[in-house]
């Protein structure tokens, strides 16, 4: 049937009645109407895909979850969104001798009220030591910040130097926190502040974020570096890439 815009649209029967899940056990193929398992699937254990894009799995859960709200009228309670930690919401470091994990949000949900956050601790995704709660405060300030930053700068309301400063003080927090969402969402949206570091940012999120799923942003994103890195004249590091685009697929 033709839809908006004059496009084909088809409904496959069978593949439309998979649910979603921010962490699929299956890719769908929407032109040949097929699904693609990307790990073991258990007997009886549901089929399920991404109804957002590969980039919004990346989103945090609060942000994920009032998507699939707008666009589908559901509240997700998958295996990520009904976790206590949001696995997108990533600080740089522990404080624990020897320790060099990555600080992870840990919420706890208010009683009644689901989509409410409860208290919000920092805890280490490595040695689960939780940070001290003056730090814990200091990263949640900053984020709040850049992430009122980003907003600004994805309004499309600025003039194209006010929205490089917006996306510059994003960039502070990026360095700082480079598998946080806002530093890959910054580097996917933008390719700030330059294209290569922010291919291998992305990278390094997804590797972070979604390490065993073999995502085509993934693909995509090893293929744009490699270019970017031939162009340059970095032959090697291009050719590794390629290599790495392959085996994602």
């Amino acid at each position: 049937a033709a839809g908006p815009g004059g496009r084909d649209q088809v409904v496959f029967t069978t593949l439309s009645r998979a649910n979603h899940s921010c962490a699929p056990n299956c890719i769908a193929d929407g032109d040949e109407g097929t699904l693609r398992a990307v790990r073991d699937i258990e007997q009886g254990e549901a089929i399920t895909v991404s109804y957002l894009d590969e980039a919004s799995l990346l989103f945090s859960r609060r942000r994920r979850r009032a998507e699939l709200m707008h666009r589908w009228s559901f509240h997700c309670e998958c295996t990520r969104c009904a976790s206590r930690i949001d696995d997108t919401r990533r600080f740089r470091r522990c404080t624990a001798p020897e320790c060099d994990g990555d600080l992870i949000v840990e919420e706890e949900a208010s009683e009644g009220t689901p989509t409410r956050p409860g208290r919000v601790t920092l805890r280490c995704a490595k040695c689960s030591q939780p940070a001290e709660e003056a730090q814990a405060k200091e990263l949640l300030r900053a984020e709040a910040a850049a992430a009122g930053h980003m907003a600004i700068a994805m309004s499309g309301e600025m003039e194209e130097v006010d929205e490089g400063q917006e996306l510059l003080r994003c960039y502070r927090f990026a360095r700082v926190h480079p598998t946080h969402n806002i530093a890959l969402e910054l580097a996917h949206e933008f390719s700030f502040p330059d294209p290569v570091p922010a291919k291998q940012a992305l990278l390094t999120g997804l590797e972070a974020v979604l390490p065993d799923f073999p995502c085509q942003l993934k693909v995509d994103t090893h293929s744009i570096l490699a270019d970017f890195l031939a162009a340059r004249g970095e032959l090697d590091a291009a050719r590794t890439n390629i290599k790495e685009a392959a085996a994602v697929a």
